[in-house]
């Protein structure tokens, strides 16, 4: 019998978090570029733990790193991180890993700011607009093709 394919509902479930391609079947195509940027710059000890469109924008959640962060050595992981660490006695700076966890927090931040200008359909530059009560980013073809016209900038 063939393996079913995960499902949201089953990552709440199992604890193991959104893989890349649980991730994309989420949201719409057009964010996918989005979303691999996220995934291709995580540091390895943070969860996905859901990704969504709320409002026209991309949600991205994950673990703060602070649960999983504390089983590790810092050192260990000083690699995974996208900044160097501090040079200079052990007591000096940020802590690689909360420097690494506030980095990426910056970056899905910087993400999700950018779905909202992003068509989510096709990758197109995109505006909002509401279809049938839901609000939507979507560039001015598919507006015209799913939006009933009203728009809600």
């Amino acid at each position: 019998m063939p393996k079913s394919p995960r499902l949201p509902c089953d990552v709440i479930r199992d604890g193991v978090g959104y893989d890349l391609d649980l991730a994309k079947q989420s949201v719409g195509q057009g964010w996918h570029g989005i979303i691999e940027r996220l995934f291709a710059a995580k540091p390895t000890w943070i969860q996905v733990i859901q990704v969504k469109e709320k409002f026209g924008g991309l949600r991205f959640y994950v673990n703060d790193g602070a649960v999983r962060a504390d089983l590790f050595d810092p050192a260990a992981h000083v690699d995974s991180l996208a900044i160097p660490p501090k040079h200079g006695s052990q007591g000096d700076g940020e802590d690689p890993v909360r420097a690494g966890v506030k980095a990426y927090w910056e970056l899905v931040q910087d993400a999700e700011a950018e779905s909202f200008k992003v068509c989510e359909e096709c990758g197109k530059p995109g505006s909002r607009c509401t279809i049938d009560h839901w609000i939507k980013t979507l560039c001015e073809a598919c507006q015209g093709r799913l939006c009933d016209g009203s728009t809600s900038d």
